[in-house]
């Protein structure tokens, strides 16, 4: 693509790209500058510093029962049926749908 691509093949028409390149380039710059920023910030660093503590003490444990905490030992796929299962028999009642789903 980089030797029979646009900016190739259309060279020779006395058309560039160099407007568009520089353009994109620029914006590419102001991107990664924000990111930058973003990146350095402050909060940015306490957040994920809460974040790896949350996720160590398993934080989002101690809001749930015995029963389920059992759930999340539960494979995923088995929560994912039963999820969507609910959600189509709630989708079904609140359209009147008498669709099934088809296996």
């Amino acid at each position: 693509m980089v030797e029979d691509g646009p900016r190739t093949r259309y060279a020779q028409e006395g058309e560039s790209f160099e407007a568009l390149l520089t353009t994109v380039e620029e914006r590419r710059l102001a991107a990664y500058a924000i990111a930058q920023e973003v990146i350095d910030d402050p909060s940015t660093t306490r957040f994920g510093l809460n974040l790896r503590a949350f996720l160590a003490r398993r934080g989002w444990r101690s809001a749930l029962s015995g029963a389920e905490l059992l759930r999340l030992t539960e494979p995923a796929r088995l929560f994912a049926r039963e999820t969507l299962e609910r959600l189509h028999k709630r989708g079904s009642h609140r359209t009147g749908s008498s669709m099934t789903r088809e296996e």
